[in-house]
């Protein structure tokens, strides 16, 4: 007889830089980041147990260098299939340009963050509709700073469905 461990269900936290990929992470866990520099931004990948889940907290994407965080983000998507993109409500369109490429095949969701410092409107619900007709992906929109509970389970249960 073999002892082994239930199958842990990896996800992947993935954006460009000061996105709020660590604090969706601890919104989404209860556990605070761990490995920050001085100006708040992920240096390592961070991994939070969330239930059957682990969820891996990467450093942000930057397209302007080569960078041995950026490198170590990318490495993480190449490793796993299930996917939380995180975007900037503020920058959606330049970040799903340069992002989406990266994540074709997975399986996730995108999450808009910085949802707050749009103005709410009609026009940005038809940006997000767009976008979703567009990529057939669910697109969550959020203030990861101040996650409630339904956008938690909203999160959670578009990764449980490919």
């Amino acid at each position: 007889m073999h002892n082994t461990l239930p199958a842990q269900h990896t996800i992947v936290l993935i954006g460009k830089e000061s996105t709020g990929k660590s604090a969706l992470a601890a919104a989404l866990t209860g556990q605070c980041p761990t490995s920050t520099n001085i100006q708040g931004s992920t240096i390592a990948c961070d991994r939070y147990p969330a239930g059957d889940n682990l969820l891996i907290d990467t450093p942000g994407i930057l397209f302007r260098a080569d960078t041995a965080t950026t490198r170590t983000a990318l490495a993480q998507l190449h490793t796993h299939d299930t996917i939380v993109l995180l975007v900037k409500a503020t920058h959606i369109d330049n970040d799903l340009a340069d992002l989406l490429p990266l994540v074709a095949g997975k399986q996730g969701v995108v999450v808009i963050t910085f949802w707050d410092k749009v103005m709410a409107s009609e026009l940005t619900q038809q940006v997000l509709d767009r976008w979703e007709q567009t990529t057939q992906v669910r697109f969550i929109p959020v203030d990861a700073r101040h996650l409630i509970w339904e956008q938690r389970q909203q999160i959670l249960g578009a990764l449980q469905t490919p």
